[in-house]
Protein backbone atom coordinates (compact mmCIF):
# COMPACT_ATOMS: atom_id res chain seq x y z
CA UNK A 1 0.00 0.00 0.00
CA UNK A 2 3.01 2.23 1.07
CA UNK A 3 4.78 1.25 -2.45
CA UNK A 4 1.71 2.56 -4.07
CA UNK A 5 1.28 6.03 -2.04
CA UNK A 6 4.96 6.42 -3.30
CA UNK A 7 4.08 5.69 -7.00
CA UNK A 8 0.99 8.20 -6.93
CA UNK A 9 3.18 10.62 -5.13
CA UNK A 10 6.16 10.28 -7.65
CA UNK A 11 3.83 10.04 -10.86
CA UNK A 12 2.58 13.68 -9.56
CA UNK A 13 5.93 15.18 -9.33
CA UNK A 14 6.52 13.85 -13.07
CA UNK A 15 3.36 15.26 -13.99
CA UNK A 16 4.38 18.79 -13.07
CA UNK A 17 8.19 18.43 -14.24
CA UNK A 18 6.64 17.16 -17.54
CA UNK A 19 4.67 20.33 -17.85
CA UNK A 20 6.94 22.92 -16.04
CA UNK A 21 10.03 21.65 -17.91
CA UNK A 22 7.81 22.45 -21.47
CA UNK A 23 7.22 25.47 -19.87
CA UNK A 24 10.96 26.28 -19.31
CA UNK A 25 11.77 24.67 -22.13
CA UNK A 26 9.94 27.12 -24.65
CA UNK A 27 11.56 29.89 -22.35
CA UNK A 28 14.59 28.64 -22.31
CA UNK A 29 13.93 28.69 -25.71
CA UNK A 30 13.55 32.27 -26.19
CA UNK A 31 16.58 33.07 -23.63
CA UNK A 32 18.75 31.47 -26.26
CA UNK A 33 17.41 33.25 -29.08
CA UNK A 34 18.12 36.59 -27.07
CA UNK A 35 21.19 35.52 -25.93
CA UNK A 36 22.08 34.55 -29.39
CA UNK A 37 21.82 38.08 -30.79
CA UNK A 38 23.55 39.76 -27.79
CA UNK A 39 26.44 37.34 -28.40
CA UNK A 40 26.41 38.73 -32.33
CA UNK A 41 25.24 42.17 -31.84
CA UNK A 42 27.34 43.24 -28.30
CA UNK A 43 29.94 40.65 -28.23
CA UNK A 44 31.46 39.15 -24.88
CA UNK A 45 32.32 43.21 -24.01
CA UNK A 46 28.41 43.71 -24.01
CA UNK A 47 27.67 41.02 -22.21
CA UNK A 48 29.98 42.20 -19.79
CA UNK A 49 28.24 45.28 -19.48
CA UNK A 50 24.83 43.87 -19.42
CA UNK A 51 25.67 41.73 -16.38
CA UNK A 52 27.26 44.34 -14.42
CA UNK A 53 23.99 46.50 -14.73
CA UNK A 54 21.74 43.45 -13.97
CA UNK A 55 24.37 42.57 -10.76
CA UNK A 56 24.42 45.98 -9.78
CA UNK A 57 20.30 46.53 -9.46
CA UNK A 58 19.82 43.20 -8.74
CA UNK A 59 21.46 43.65 -5.06
CA UNK A 60 19.08 46.25 -4.64
CA UNK A 61 16.21 44.94 -5.98
CA UNK A 62 17.03 41.48 -3.83
CA UNK A 63 17.15 43.99 -0.71
CA UNK A 64 14.27 45.74 -1.26
CA UNK A 65 12.05 43.22 -1.82
CA UNK A 66 12.13 41.76 1.16
CA UNK A 67 12.17 38.28 -0.23
CA UNK A 68 8.35 38.43 -0.70
CA UNK A 69 8.09 36.46 -4.05
CA UNK A 70 8.84 33.44 -1.66
CA UNK A 71 7.45 33.46 1.82
CA UNK A 72 4.20 35.21 -0.54
CA UNK A 73 4.13 31.26 -2.06
CA UNK A 74 4.48 29.81 1.46
CA UNK A 75 1.40 31.66 3.24
CA UNK A 76 -0.76 32.27 0.21
CA UNK A 77 -0.22 28.45 -0.67
CA UNK A 78 -0.87 27.09 3.27
CA UNK A 79 -3.78 29.75 3.61
CA UNK A 80 -5.68 29.23 0.62
CA UNK A 81 -8.32 27.07 2.03
CA UNK A 82 -9.20 29.28 4.29
CA UNK A 83 -11.58 32.02 2.99
CA UNK A 84 -11.24 34.74 5.48
CA UNK A 85 -7.52 33.98 6.18
CA UNK A 86 -6.53 33.91 2.46
CA UNK A 87 -8.48 37.69 1.99
CA UNK A 88 -6.57 38.69 4.68
CA UNK A 89 -3.29 37.84 3.35
CA UNK A 90 -3.83 38.39 -0.15
CA UNK A 91 -4.74 42.07 0.92
CA UNK A 92 -1.76 42.32 2.56
CA UNK A 93 0.75 40.79 0.63
CA UNK A 94 -0.42 42.94 -2.05
CA UNK A 95 0.47 45.96 0.23
CA UNK A 96 3.69 44.79 1.17
CA UNK A 97 4.06 44.54 -2.63
CA UNK A 98 3.23 47.90 -3.67
CA UNK A 99 5.52 49.05 -0.57
CA UNK A 100 8.80 47.36 -1.68
CA UNK A 101 8.46 47.85 -5.42
CA UNK A 102 8.52 51.69 -4.25
CA UNK A 103 11.38 51.34 -2.07
CA UNK A 104 13.23 49.59 -4.92
CA UNK A 105 12.32 52.32 -6.82
CA UNK A 106 13.75 55.24 -4.80
CA UNK A 107 16.92 53.51 -3.34
CA UNK A 108 18.20 52.54 -6.78
CA UNK A 109 17.54 56.50 -7.32
CA UNK A 110 19.14 58.00 -4.32
CA UNK A 111 22.54 55.41 -4.74
CA UNK A 112 22.45 55.50 -8.42
CA UNK A 113 25.84 57.68 -8.14
CA UNK A 114 27.48 54.92 -5.59
CA UNK A 115 25.88 51.96 -8.03
CA UNK A 116 28.08 53.72 -10.72
CA UNK A 117 31.42 54.54 -9.21
CA UNK A 118 31.36 51.28 -7.81
CA UNK A 119 30.83 49.26 -10.45
CA UNK A 120 32.60 51.39 -13.21
CA UNK A 121 34.57 53.45 -11.23
CA UNK A 122 33.50 56.42 -12.76
CA UNK A 123 30.05 58.40 -12.76
CA UNK A 124 29.17 57.91 -16.28
CA UNK A 125 26.54 55.73 -15.80
CA UNK A 126 24.62 57.55 -13.40
CA UNK A 127 21.81 58.00 -15.62
CA UNK A 128 21.36 54.38 -16.73
CA UNK A 129 21.01 53.84 -13.22
CA UNK A 130 18.08 56.03 -12.91
CA UNK A 131 16.61 54.87 -15.16
CA UNK A 132 16.71 50.86 -14.21
CA UNK A 133 15.13 52.25 -11.14
CA UNK A 134 12.42 51.70 -13.28
CA UNK A 135 13.27 48.71 -14.08
CA UNK A 136 13.61 47.67 -10.47
CA UNK A 137 9.55 48.72 -9.68
CA UNK A 138 8.16 46.91 -12.57
CA UNK A 139 10.21 43.69 -11.72
CA UNK A 140 9.46 43.54 -8.09
CA UNK A 141 5.52 44.59 -9.05
CA UNK A 142 5.43 41.53 -12.13
CA UNK A 143 6.79 38.94 -9.89
CA UNK A 144 4.12 39.62 -6.90
CA UNK A 145 1.76 39.02 -9.88
CA UNK A 146 3.27 35.78 -10.47
CA UNK A 147 3.65 34.58 -7.04
CA UNK A 148 0.01 34.72 -6.65
CA UNK A 149 -0.56 32.27 -9.34
CA UNK A 150 2.20 29.88 -7.77
CA UNK A 151 0.91 29.77 -4.11
CA UNK A 152 -2.43 29.08 -5.24
CA UNK A 153 -0.83 26.75 -7.97
CA UNK A 154 -2.48 27.82 -11.03
CA UNK A 155 -0.34 26.56 -13.65
CA UNK A 156 -1.68 27.16 -16.82
CA UNK A 157 -2.11 30.69 -15.75
CA UNK A 158 1.87 31.13 -14.18
CA UNK A 159 2.70 29.12 -17.70
CA UNK A 160 1.01 31.46 -20.04
CA UNK A 161 2.54 34.72 -18.20
CA UNK A 162 6.40 33.45 -18.52
CA UNK A 163 5.61 32.60 -21.76
CA UNK A 164 4.02 35.38 -22.87
CA UNK A 165 6.62 38.01 -20.65
CA UNK A 166 9.59 35.81 -22.16
CA UNK A 167 8.32 36.67 -26.00
CA UNK A 168 7.74 40.11 -25.50
CA UNK A 169 11.05 40.91 -23.58
CA UNK A 170 12.85 38.50 -26.99
CA UNK A 171 11.47 41.23 -29.19
CA UNK A 172 12.33 44.46 -27.63
CA UNK A 173 15.47 43.14 -26.98
CA UNK A 174 16.41 42.03 -30.33
CA UNK A 175 15.03 45.32 -31.56
CA UNK A 176 17.00 47.45 -29.05
CA UNK A 177 20.34 45.90 -29.64
CA UNK A 178 19.96 45.71 -33.34
CA UNK A 179 19.17 49.49 -33.93
CA UNK A 180 21.32 50.89 -31.23
CA UNK A 181 23.85 48.34 -30.12
CA UNK A 182 25.53 48.71 -26.71
CA UNK A 183 23.62 51.80 -26.08
CA UNK A 184 19.70 49.73 -26.43
CA UNK A 185 20.69 47.68 -23.30
CA UNK A 186 19.21 50.19 -20.71
CA UNK A 187 15.86 51.24 -22.63
CA UNK A 188 15.62 47.50 -23.58
CA UNK A 189 15.72 46.18 -19.67
CA UNK A 190 13.30 49.23 -18.82
CA UNK A 191 10.80 48.45 -21.22
CA UNK A 192 10.72 44.74 -21.11
CA UNK A 193 10.04 44.96 -17.50
CA UNK A 194 7.28 46.72 -18.15
CA UNK A 195 5.99 44.29 -20.14
CA UNK A 196 6.68 42.18 -18.17
CA UNK A 197 4.51 43.71 -15.16
CA UNK A 198 1.64 44.31 -18.17
CA UNK A 199 1.43 40.38 -19.11
CA UNK A 200 1.78 39.25 -14.93
CA UNK A 201 -0.96 41.94 -14.35
CA UNK A 202 -3.47 41.07 -17.16
CA UNK A 203 -3.01 37.06 -16.61
CA UNK A 204 -3.71 37.57 -12.68
CA UNK A 205 -6.72 39.91 -13.09
CA UNK A 206 -9.25 36.85 -12.61
CA UNK A 207 -7.54 36.37 -9.26
CA UNK A 208 -7.11 39.90 -8.15
CA UNK A 209 -9.27 41.04 -4.68
CA UNK A 210 -10.41 44.31 -3.88
CA UNK A 211 -8.51 45.66 -1.12
CA UNK A 212 -10.95 46.01 1.68
CA UNK A 213 -10.56 47.88 4.97
CA UNK A 214 -8.89 45.67 7.23
CA UNK A 215 -7.23 46.21 11.14
CA UNK A 216 -3.93 46.47 10.89
CA UNK A 217 -3.59 45.11 14.29
CA UNK A 218 -4.86 41.68 13.63
CA UNK A 219 -2.74 41.56 10.84
CA UNK A 220 0.29 42.46 12.32
CA UNK A 221 1.21 39.10 13.04
CA UNK A 222 0.73 37.70 9.98
CA UNK A 223 2.92 40.67 8.21
CA UNK A 224 5.71 40.23 10.95
CA UNK A 225 5.66 36.18 9.57
CA UNK A 226 5.62 36.87 5.89
CA UNK A 227 8.27 39.53 6.24
CA UNK A 228 10.27 37.93 8.78
CA UNK A 229 10.58 34.86 6.02
CA UNK A 230 10.82 37.00 3.31
CA UNK A 231 13.63 39.35 4.62
CA UNK A 232 15.71 35.87 5.63
CA UNK A 233 15.29 34.67 1.97
CA UNK A 234 16.13 38.03 0.63
CA UNK A 235 18.96 38.36 2.56
CA UNK A 236 20.45 34.89 1.51
CA UNK A 237 19.30 36.10 -2.25
CA UNK A 238 21.57 39.31 -1.38
CA UNK A 239 24.83 37.14 -0.51
CA UNK A 240 24.46 34.88 -4.02
CA UNK A 241 24.00 37.96 -5.48
CA UNK A 242 26.93 40.12 -3.48
CA UNK A 243 28.94 36.95 -4.03
CA UNK A 244 28.56 37.26 -7.90
CA UNK A 245 28.73 40.98 -7.74
CA UNK A 246 32.41 41.21 -6.22
CA UNK A 247 33.48 38.22 -8.22
CA UNK A 248 32.66 40.17 -11.79
CA UNK A 249 34.40 43.29 -10.10
CA UNK A 250 37.66 41.07 -9.12
CA UNK A 251 37.66 39.63 -12.85
CA UNK A 252 37.54 43.23 -14.21
CA UNK A 253 39.93 44.43 -11.76
CA UNK A 254 42.46 41.60 -12.13
CA UNK A 255 41.50 40.81 -15.58
CA UNK A 256 39.00 42.96 -18.24
CA UNK A 257 35.85 42.82 -19.14
CA UNK A 258 36.09 40.79 -21.98
CA UNK A 259 36.84 37.81 -19.27
CA UNK A 260 33.79 39.27 -17.27
CA UNK A 261 31.89 38.46 -20.14
CA UNK A 262 33.01 35.20 -20.70
CA UNK A 263 32.41 34.09 -16.64
CA UNK A 264 28.78 35.56 -17.21
CA UNK A 265 28.46 33.43 -20.52
CA UNK A 266 29.92 30.07 -18.31
CA UNK A 267 27.51 30.68 -15.36
CA UNK A 268 24.48 31.24 -17.43
CA UNK A 269 24.53 28.18 -18.90
CA UNK A 270 24.38 26.30 -15.84
CA UNK A 271 22.08 28.49 -13.60
CA UNK A 272 19.32 29.10 -16.43
CA UNK A 273 19.54 26.34 -18.97
CA UNK A 274 21.02 23.30 -16.68
CA UNK A 275 18.81 24.83 -13.78
CA UNK A 276 15.77 24.97 -15.85
CA UNK A 277 15.12 21.72 -14.22
CA UNK A 278 15.23 23.00 -10.25
CA UNK A 279 12.97 25.81 -11.81
CA UNK A 280 10.76 24.31 -13.75
CA UNK A 281 10.69 21.76 -10.29
CA UNK A 282 10.40 24.47 -7.50
CA UNK A 283 6.92 26.31 -9.52
CA UNK A 284 5.13 22.90 -7.60
CA UNK A 285 7.73 21.60 -5.30
CA UNK A 286 7.74 24.15 -2.81
CA UNK A 287 3.61 25.19 -2.77
CA UNK A 288 3.49 21.10 -2.19
CA UNK A 289 6.38 20.94 0.65
CA UNK A 290 4.90 24.28 2.68
CA UNK A 291 1.08 22.24 2.61
CA UNK A 292 2.38 19.25 4.11
CA UNK A 293 2.80 19.19 8.25
CA UNK A 294 4.09 15.74 8.62
CA UNK A 295 7.44 15.54 9.29
CA UNK A 296 7.53 12.29 7.36
CA UNK A 297 5.93 13.17 4.34
CA UNK A 298 8.06 15.93 3.73
CA UNK A 299 11.26 14.03 4.15
CA UNK A 300 9.90 11.14 1.82
CA UNK A 301 8.60 14.26 -0.81
CA UNK A 302 11.89 16.00 -0.91
CA UNK A 303 14.06 12.01 -1.21
CA UNK A 304 11.22 12.07 -4.25
CA UNK A 305 11.82 15.25 -5.72
CA UNK A 306 16.05 14.88 -5.21
CA UNK A 307 15.94 11.45 -6.94
CA UNK A 308 13.68 12.62 -9.88
CA UNK A 309 16.01 15.89 -10.31
CA UNK A 310 19.24 13.79 -10.39
CA UNK A 311 17.42 10.82 -12.48
CA UNK A 312 16.82 13.72 -15.40
CA UNK A 313 19.32 16.15 -15.16
CA UNK A 314 22.37 13.41 -15.09
CA UNK A 315 21.69 12.83 -18.87
CA UNK A 316 21.31 16.57 -19.63
CA UNK A 317 24.26 17.17 -18.20
CA UNK A 318 26.38 14.38 -20.32
CA UNK A 319 25.54 15.43 -23.03
CA UNK A 320 26.38 18.63 -22.39
CA UNK A 321 29.31 17.92 -21.65
CA UNK A 322 29.75 16.23 -25.53
CA UNK A 323 28.56 19.23 -27.25
CA UNK A 324 29.85 22.07 -24.91
CA UNK A 325 31.22 23.63 -28.11
CA UNK A 326 28.32 23.46 -30.61
CA UNK A 327 26.19 24.83 -27.77
CA UNK A 328 28.41 27.68 -26.79
CA UNK A 329 28.25 28.26 -30.81
CA UNK A 330 24.38 28.26 -30.90
CA UNK A 331 24.20 30.21 -27.71
CA UNK A 332 26.86 32.75 -28.28
CA UNK A 333 29.75 32.30 -31.65
CA UNK A 334 32.64 30.94 -31.44
CA UNK A 335 34.35 33.64 -29.67
CA UNK A 336 33.43 31.45 -26.34
CA UNK A 337 35.07 28.29 -27.40
CA UNK A 338 37.96 29.19 -24.53
CA UNK A 339 35.27 28.33 -21.91
CA UNK A 340 34.43 24.91 -23.08
CA UNK A 341 36.38 23.22 -20.11
CA UNK A 342 34.91 25.77 -17.67
CA UNK A 343 31.17 24.95 -18.66
CA UNK A 344 31.93 21.76 -18.25
CA UNK A 345 33.56 21.87 -14.92
CA UNK A 346 30.36 23.82 -13.70
CA UNK A 347 28.08 21.27 -14.70
CA UNK A 348 29.93 18.68 -12.57
CA UNK A 349 29.23 21.05 -9.40
CA UNK A 350 25.04 20.88 -10.63
CA UNK A 351 25.31 16.93 -9.46
CA UNK A 352 25.44 18.09 -5.83
CA UNK A 353 22.65 20.61 -5.96
CA UNK A 354 20.19 18.00 -6.84
CA UNK A 355 19.87 17.52 -2.70
CA UNK A 356 21.01 20.61 -1.14
CA UNK A 357 18.66 22.40 -3.50
CA UNK A 358 15.42 20.92 -2.23
CA UNK A 359 16.64 19.91 1.42
CA UNK A 360 16.87 23.96 1.27
CA UNK A 361 13.21 24.41 0.47
CA UNK A 362 12.30 22.24 3.34
CA UNK A 363 13.88 24.56 5.90
CA UNK A 364 11.81 27.16 4.74
CA UNK A 365 9.19 24.97 4.31
CA UNK A 366 9.06 24.73 8.16
CA UNK A 367 10.04 28.02 8.44
CA UNK A 368 12.90 27.62 10.12
CA UNK A 369 14.35 30.70 8.21
CA UNK A 370 17.15 31.30 10.91
CA UNK A 371 18.90 28.02 9.80
CA UNK A 372 18.07 28.73 6.47
CA UNK A 373 20.05 31.75 6.40
CA UNK A 374 22.77 30.75 8.61
CA UNK A 375 23.45 27.97 6.03
CA UNK A 376 23.19 30.27 3.05
CA UNK A 377 25.64 32.88 4.38
CA UNK A 378 27.95 29.92 5.23
CA UNK A 379 28.15 28.42 1.56
CA UNK A 380 28.46 32.42 0.46
CA UNK A 381 31.53 33.28 2.15
CA UNK A 382 33.34 30.38 1.33
CA UNK A 383 31.89 30.72 -2.09
CA UNK A 384 33.60 33.79 -2.26
CA UNK A 385 36.36 32.83 -1.07
CA UNK A 386 37.39 29.93 -2.48
CA UNK A 387 36.09 31.63 -5.98
CA UNK A 388 38.66 33.90 -5.65
CA UNK A 389 41.56 32.09 -4.38
CA UNK A 390 41.13 29.92 -7.45
CA UNK A 391 41.35 31.72 -10.20
CA UNK A 392 44.24 33.68 -8.34
CA UNK A 393 46.39 30.61 -8.40
CA UNK A 394 44.81 28.05 -11.14
CA UNK A 395 43.28 30.88 -13.75
CA UNK A 396 40.06 31.49 -15.48
CA UNK A 397 39.19 27.79 -15.17
CA UNK A 398 40.05 27.55 -11.40
CA UNK A 399 36.31 28.50 -11.39
CA UNK A 400 35.00 25.69 -12.49
CA UNK A 401 36.92 23.16 -9.60
CA UNK A 402 36.25 25.96 -7.17
CA UNK A 403 32.18 25.65 -8.20
CA UNK A 404 32.52 22.12 -7.94
CA UNK A 405 33.96 21.90 -4.47
CA UNK A 406 31.43 24.50 -3.19
CA UNK A 407 28.54 22.98 -4.01
CA UNK A 408 30.44 19.37 -2.50
CA UNK A 409 30.96 21.44 0.87
CA UNK A 410 27.50 23.15 0.74
CA UNK A 411 25.61 19.45 0.35
CA UNK A 412 27.64 17.76 3.29
CA UNK A 413 26.91 20.78 5.11
CA UNK A 414 23.13 21.11 4.66
CA UNK A 415 22.57 17.33 4.96
CA UNK A 416 24.21 17.17 7.90
CA UNK A 417 21.74 20.08 9.10
CA UNK A 418 18.61 18.20 7.91
CA UNK A 419 19.04 15.17 9.77
CA UNK A 420 20.14 16.78 12.93
CA UNK A 421 16.78 19.09 12.53
CA UNK A 422 14.51 17.22 10.62
CA UNK A 423 15.90 13.72 11.35
CA UNK A 424 16.22 13.70 7.14
CA UNK A 425 17.99 10.33 5.81
CA UNK A 426 19.36 10.56 2.31
CA UNK A 427 17.72 8.04 0.08
CA UNK A 428 20.67 5.22 -0.76
CA UNK A 429 19.28 4.99 -4.51
CA UNK A 430 20.30 8.79 -4.68
CA UNK A 431 24.24 8.15 -3.42
CA UNK A 432 24.55 4.95 -5.97
CA UNK A 433 22.97 7.18 -9.19
CA UNK A 434 24.91 10.30 -7.90
CA UNK A 435 28.16 8.63 -8.03
CA UNK A 436 27.41 6.46 -10.96
CA UNK A 437 26.80 9.85 -12.67
CA UNK A 438 29.95 11.68 -11.49
CA UNK A 439 32.00 9.45 -12.73
CA UNK A 440 30.38 8.96 -15.78
CA UNK A 441 30.72 13.08 -16.00
CA UNK A 442 34.56 12.85 -15.02
CA UNK A 443 35.30 10.02 -17.78
CA UNK A 444 33.95 12.29 -20.58
CA UNK A 445 35.27 15.79 -19.29
CA UNK A 446 39.11 13.73 -19.42
CA UNK A 447 38.65 11.86 -22.88
CA UNK A 448 36.96 15.37 -24.13
CA UNK A 449 40.05 17.54 -23.05
CA UNK A 450 42.87 15.31 -23.64
CA UNK A 451 41.65 13.65 -26.55
CA UNK A 452 44.49 10.63 -26.01
CA UNK A 453 42.32 8.17 -27.52
CA UNK A 454 41.46 9.41 -30.95
CA UNK A 455 38.59 10.99 -31.71
CA UNK A 456 36.83 7.87 -33.16
CA UNK A 457 37.84 5.83 -29.64
CA UNK A 458 36.20 8.81 -27.96
CA UNK A 459 33.02 9.45 -29.55
CA UNK A 460 32.62 4.89 -29.23
CA UNK A 461 33.28 5.98 -25.40
CA UNK A 462 31.09 8.60 -25.17
CA UNK A 463 28.07 7.02 -26.82
CA UNK A 464 28.39 3.90 -24.40
CA UNK A 465 28.47 6.39 -21.04
CA UNK A 466 25.42 8.77 -22.68
CA UNK A 467 23.37 5.27 -23.33
CA UNK A 468 24.51 3.75 -19.72
CA UNK A 469 22.96 7.03 -18.01
CA UNK A 470 19.78 7.35 -20.18
CA UNK A 471 19.12 3.28 -19.03
CA UNK A 472 20.02 4.10 -15.78
CA UNK A 473 17.47 6.94 -15.42
CA UNK A 474 14.73 5.40 -17.50
CA UNK A 475 15.19 1.95 -15.14
CA UNK A 476 14.49 4.39 -12.06
CA UNK A 477 12.41 6.03 -13.24
CA UNK A 478 10.08 3.20 -14.56
CA UNK A 479 10.45 1.24 -10.90
CA UNK A 480 9.30 4.30 -9.45
CA UNK A 481 6.17 6.09 -11.62
CA UNK A 482 3.08 4.32 -12.78
CA UNK A 483 2.83 6.79 -16.01
CA UNK A 484 6.30 5.77 -17.73
CA UNK A 485 5.89 1.72 -17.08
CA UNK A 486 2.53 2.42 -19.10
CA UNK A 487 4.07 4.23 -21.47
CA UNK A 488 6.78 1.67 -21.84
CA UNK A 489 4.42 -1.01 -22.04
CA UNK A 490 2.52 0.60 -24.50
CA UNK A 491 5.48 0.78 -26.87
CA UNK A 492 6.66 -2.64 -26.01
CA UNK A 493 3.37 -4.01 -27.30
CA UNK A 494 3.40 -2.38 -30.08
Amino acid sequence: MNSIKNKSSFDDLLKNLSFFGGVEFLNILFQITRSKFVAVLLGPAGIGLYGLYITSVGLISTLTNCGLDVSGVKFISSNKNNIKKFANISNLYKSLIKITAILGFITVIIFSPLLSYFTFQNFDHQFAFLLLSIYVFFTQMGHGNNTFLRGLRKQKSFAKSTLLSSLFTLIISVAFYYYFGINGIIPALVLSSISYFIVSQLVNFENNFSIRRFSIKNNLKDGKDILETGITYSFSGLLIITSSFLIQIFIKHFGSIIEVGLYLAAITIVNKYVNLIFKAMSIDFFPKLSEIESEIESNELVNQQSILSLLILSPIILLLIIFVKPLLYILYSSEFYSISLLVQLFTVGIFFRTMSWTIAYLFLSKGNTKLYFKNELLFNIHYLLINLFAYMFFGFNGFGFAFILCNFLYFIHIYISANRIYSFKVNKDFIIILVCQIIFAIILICINYYSFLGDNINYIISLVIVISSFVISIKNLNSRSNILSNILNKLWKK
